[in-house]
């Protein structure tokens, strides 16, 4: 008999490093897995990528809005996250709920899940962003699951120090380095005449999300990224649309306004997807922002990560990863090392801390082997200190 297994995916990232894992899992006759798709999947502002979900041919269970109107909180994103999910979980009556990462709306997920007795199997946990509410919602649901995979044997030490099962905590490294090691990239020139944008000489890839812990607004943080971009004016900027948080719509209107301002030079794609998005890291000179992918894929390109401000403070990083506050100055001369020919020169061969670009299989061999009896009622693990 099969196992049925509820994987969710919020937006555009976790489906794409989602991706290697359901390949595996599409064709695995003793698994059967439906996706639960919400969150920006479904709304046009952000490119409306379930038609990419379609397109890819994955089983979806169902889908329902979490995306609300600019200006409502964010905790009614929440409760309809647990709705939806709950309704899901009626549906497939699923052995186990996959959910991955730490956007808001897994909270809601595996607190549906949680009231329903099905085992959370969770992916990502352990890391650390003091920056964002994400580090306490990531917490949080390490706490509401029951089976873990781990980036690296840190992010595991900790799920330890919170008490949970060695034997459920699994190190898989990360699955988008899968995507790097498994995606065949389009050629430059398919991907400039797909775009209609010249990467000419030197170009940067740019993910700017806001920090929802910082104190300092994010539009005065992204006033400061502009301000030194604008330091390099033959650079040219690949934009991809900050994340549905709290200042993400104002953002977005910046960035619209600045790329308005400077075609030919700049633009804005609300999602990249998988292939296209590998694509474009093999051929920019550096990526900008505070996005995770930065931290976590950039540095099996070889290129260099601005990293600006506090949003991944705590993740554990490679040497090509350039850390600044988000002050212009401070961005520039991070920007001008980043570009530099003899530092990109060195870093060839970086080692890459996330993993080998297996992850996938690691956890398809656990899904496939863990026993699902017990795995409910858990008790804490203490540490002998």
């Amino acid at each position: 008999m099969s196992r049925r297994i509820l994987l969710l995916t919020t937006s555009r990232a976790d489906y794409g490093f989602l991706c290697p894992l359901l390949d595996i899992l599409q064709d695995e006759a003793q698994i059967d897995a439906k996706l639960a798709v919400c969150g920006t999947h479904l709304c046009g502002e952000f490119g409306a990528t379930i038609s990419e979900i379609e397109a890819d041919a994955r089983p979806v269970a169902a889908r329902f809005d979490t995306v609300l109107p600019e200006g409502e909180p964010i905790a009614y994103s929440i409760a309809l996250a647990t709705r939806g999910f709950a309704d899901a979980i009626g549906q497939v009556r699923p052995d186990l709920v996959f959910l991955p990462g730490d956007r808001y709306e897994i909270l809601g997920a595996a607190s549906a899940a949680l009231l329903a007795k099905v085992p959370v199997v969770h992916y990502g946990g352990g890391q650390c962003t003091e920056g964002a509410w994400d580090d306490a919602v990531r917490n949080a649901v390490s706490k509401l699951a029951h089976v873990h995979f781990t980036a690296t044997e840190t992010y595991r030490n900790r799920l330890l120090q919170m008490g949970e099962n060695p034997a459920h905590v699994f190190v898989s490294g990360s699955l988008g380095l899968d995507n790097i090691l498994s995606i065949e990239p389009w050629s430059r020139e398919r991907l400039e005449s797909d775009l209609g944008f010249d990467f000419g000489g030197q170009s940067a890839l740019i993910t700017f999300h806001p920090a929802t812990l910082d104190v300092d607004p994010p539009e005065h943080q992204l006033a400061q990224l502009f301000q030194a971009l604008d330091d390099y004016p033959a650079l040219k900027l690949l934009f991809t649309q900050p994340n549905v948080d709290e200042g993400g719509w104002s953002l977005t209107r910046l960035i619209r306004d600045f790329v308005d301002a400077r075609r030919g030079r700049a633009i804005l794609v609300p999602s990249l997807g998988r292939v296209r998005y590998i694509t474009a890291l093999k051929i920019v000179d550096a990526v900008v922002g505070n996005s995770s992918s930065g931290i976590i894929e950039a540095p099996s390109t070889g290129i260099a990560t601005v990293n600006i401000g506090d949003r991944q403070l705590g993740r554990i990083r490679a040497d090509s990863v350039l850390d600044c506050p988000p002050e212009k100055q401070a961005i520039s001369l991070a920007l001008r090392r980043a570009l530099d020919p003899a530092f990109r020169a060195s870093l060839a061969g970086t080692k890459n801390p996330y993993g080998d670009g297996h992850a996938a299989q690691r956890i398809h061999q656990v899904l496939m082997a863990i026993p699902l009896e017990n795995l409910l009622r858990k008790r804490f693990f203490d540490i002998d200190f």
